[in-house]
């Protein structure tokens, strides 16, 4: 299974676009009583979707990142992935897409990206 990021980004991973967020997966319905009824969608425990980024990063890191999504192609395939603020290895997909967002530095290319992971 590929790791995400790639060797060498990974301490240019940006911490002011990490968030997480804990999906929930309970199945509601409401009575003619108006009571609800809930339970779990399944046995398995909801997961996690993560926001990160990197911030300045130059032409070859880019390549480098583009490289890797086209690896696992896009969101279809699984890698593993480390939370920064748990050093927890997980095993993680792409959601939606990975846009980079131009900010050329005096002279030089340099971009910002920001992706969302999804916990499997």
């Amino acid at each position: 299974m590929a790791n995400f990021p790639p060797a060498g980004m990974i301490e240019k991973e940006d911490s002011q676009y990490f968030s997480v967020e804990h999906r929930d997966n309970t199945i509601s319905s409401t009575t003619e009583d108006g009571y609800e009824i809930t339970r779990p969608r399944g046995t398995r425990a909801p997961g996690r979707d993560f926001e990160s980024g990197f911030t300045e990063i130059t032409n070859a890191d880019k390549a480098l990142l583009e490289s890797f999504w086209e690896s696992v192609r896009g969101t279809a395939n699984i890698f593993t992935w480390n939370d920064p603020t748990t050093n927890q290895t997980l095993s993680v997909r792409f959601q939606g897409t990975l846009g980079f967002k131009y900010i050329g530095i005096g002279g030089e290319h340099r971009w910002n990206l920001q992706f969302k992971l999804r916990e499997v």
